[in-house]
């Protein structure tokens, strides 16, 4: 016997072929390969069919090897059916393999299996597919995740595939209901991929900090000469501004990039370092006598008759906001 399956059907007389349906269902979904291999062997060992099926796929021997698991289960199966299978499996074995000794598996000790909702859940429709209980024309949404996408369009096309080699096993309806539902399903899921990927796609739009909070603790001098100067969340978001060094006596001019200016700590960040340059003021009380505007500062910047310098963006409480565009 081999291992334990969780929810595994038991079986007596089957009267309707519905049951078989189900079953082999349920086994193409829980099933292993290395359960189907093992379910094959047995039934070749009990019967005597000697060679070997190790060149066989898991796909060739899926569509009989589960009458053994089936008959391990109780199930009572004409000889008719019974000599069928076997035939089969004389067909599928290779015939000029040398002989193999075929051992029963050792019982294994009972795991409890634990399978996924989804798997539960495509379980459950197919069986009230098989039975009529609802048609297969509008497939379910069973997935919710991109994990469970791929878990369920792995079962669904592996399920499709035993679905069409076992085809001598269905009703006509059934079969065509089934194929009908796992196919429905496999391209319900090709438009919720195609919304995953769009999504994924969407540009989520940045948290903005309000300028308050991201100009927060700058040091800055308020007032000089007359001059009363601007605050730093003035210069958030900013394209240029002018900013006078009172103790330095530099007058700078810094040119903004990307979105504009921001603060990371007390400096400012996001200015142009080529562009942004600084002068020497000899003379602190003319620069009071300029309006504080950009055309004006612009000028009087421009007549300076120094040499231009580097800037960097660290603010001081000797640090005074001219004005900012």
């Amino acid at each position: 016997m081999t291992r334990h399956l969780t929810n595994e059907p038991e079986f007596g007389v089957i009267h309707t072929q519905t049951d078989i349906i189900g079953a082999l269902n349920y086994y193409g979904i829980k099933a292993t390969d290395e359960d189907i291999r093992s379910w094959a062997e047995c039934w070749c060992a009990a019967h005597e069919i000697e060679g070997s099926l190790r060149h066989r796929t898991v796909g060739e021997l899926k569509s009989y090897a589960c009458f053994w698991r089936m008959l391990e289960r109780g199930l009572i199966m004409e000889d008719a059916e019974i000599k069928r299978i076997s035939d089969a499996f004389r067909g599928l074995v290779a015939k000029d393999a040398p002989k193999v000794a075929i051992e029963k598996p050792k019982p294994a000790r009972k795991v409890e299996r634990v399978g996924s909702e989804v798997l539960s859940n495509l379980a459950a429709y197919l069986d009230d597919v098989t039975v009529g209980k609802i048609t297969s024309s509008r497939a379910p949404s069973l997935a919710n995740n991109p994990k469970e996408v791929v878990e369920l369009r792995d079962a669904c096309a592996r399920g499709l595939a035993r679905l069409i080699e076992e085809k001598e096993f269905y009703d006509r309806v059934v079969w065509k209901s089934l194929k009908n539902a796992y196919n429905g399903i496999l391209d319900s899921l090709q438009g919720f991929e195609a919304k995953l990927k769009t999504e994924r796609a969407r540009v989520t739009k940045k948290r903005v900090k309000a300028p308050g909070v991201v100009a927060k603790g700058v040091k800055f001098l308020k007032e000089f000469q007359g001059l009363k100067g601007q605050t730093p969340e003035k210069l958030v978001n900013a394209k240029k501004a002018y900013v006078f060094d009172v103790e330095a006596r530099k007058l700078k001019v810094f040119i903004a990039t990307g979105d504009g200016f921001t603060f990371t700590g007390t400096t400012l960040k996001n200015f142009d370092a080529e562009k942004s340059k600084a002068k020497t003021v000899r003379k602190p009380e003319l620069l009071a006598a300029v309006p504080m505007n950009l055309s004006s500062l612009n000028k009087f910047f421009g007549d300076i008759k120094a040499v231009e310098g580097s800037v960097n963006g660290r603010f001081n409480e000797n640090t005074i906001i001219l004005t900012v565009g």
